[in-house]
């Protein structure tokens, strides 16, 4: 496949998650730096435990407080827009 095809797939999966957060859970830059996305959230543990039921996994963060999505390769259109739809219902 080579790495310019895989990291071209993870710069427009990170671009359509950054388009479809509001601006004030962002917490990672809107310009592509890499897979990881992070968003911020009161509750991170309790976030990532709840997506977890769902098959999603994220990582709590702390300091300050958020998840982190970690997008690759082998991530799809559908994998974003589930966890999107998964993140707006247990909000």
């Amino acid at each position: 496949v080579g790495v310019r095809t895989i990291e071209r797939q993870i710069e427009s999966l990170t671009a359509l998650l950054k388009d479809e957060l509001p601006e004030s859970v962002l917490m990672s830059p809107r310009s592509f730096e890499s897979g990881l996305v992070a968003i911020a959230d009161d509750t991170p543990e309790h976030t990532a435990e709840r997506l977890a039921t769902y098959d999603i996994q994220v990582k709590p963060i702390s300091n300050p407080d958020g998840i982190r999505l970690s997008v690759h390769g082998f991530n799809t259109e559908a994998d974003i827009r589930r966890f999107l739809s998964m993140y707006r219902d247990i909000r």
